[in-house]
């Protein structure tokens, strides 16, 4: 039995076309990984358009560093080195995010969930207002809101406590006050 790679370079030598059908291939695996990292696909696509334009201005500035006699040497010289710090910072600050959640949390690229250390407690006031509601009904609208802005926590509703107070002005006018406290994990 051959060894895959010995067929590969059999193959590219006998149609040269299969290099870049192997570069295809490569290009789906990294859509692959995007999709398993569960990485918003804009992001993905606007880093691999970054990535293919800097690997073009790195290859260029390369070719040029390697011509001594161009007055270009130097300055594509510390380019080419500049790029590859760059990249190589990228990639450490990355892989430091992902695994050690420094210095920025990123770990829910691998997990696929928001990592939460503590619960965060949230309120809600509705202030004065005159009747016709309920504590249930306006910390419901509430939840539903914070369960929109934050969709990867789980919130829930711990309390609620309604108010009342009445005004003679000459007439009886009754206001109430809700107030909600929930617990998003």
């Amino acid at each position: 039995m051959a060894d895959p790679m010995t067929i590969l370079r059999e193959a590219t030598r006998a149609v040269p076309a299969v290099k870049y059908a192997l570069g295809i291939g490569g290009v789906l695996a990294a859509v692959a990984l995007v999709y398993s990292f569960k990485i918003d696909p804009r992001v993905a696509f606007v880093g691999t358009i970054v990535v293919l334009v800097l690997m073009g201005v790195l290859v260029v500035f390369a070719r040029m560093s390697a011509l001594p006699g161009t007055k270009l040497h130097y300055p594509a010289l510390v380019f080419t080195w500049f790029v590859l710090l760059l990249f190589i910072a990228t990639a450490v600050s990355l892989f430091t995010s992902v695994f050690f959640k420094s210095p920025v949390d990123l770990q829910y690229w691998i997990t696929g969930g928001m990592t939460v250390t503590a619960d965060l407690p949230l309120t809600a006031d509705s202030g004065w207002r005159g009747g016709g509601s309920s504590p249930a009904t306006y910390c419901g609208e509430q939840l539903a809101a914070l369960k929109k802005q934050m969709p990867n926590r789980k919130i829930e509703i711990v309390d609620m406590k309604e108010d009342h107070k009445s005004e003679y002005t000459p007439f009886k006018h009754d206001y109430y006050r809700y107030q909600c406290w929930f617990r998003a994990t």
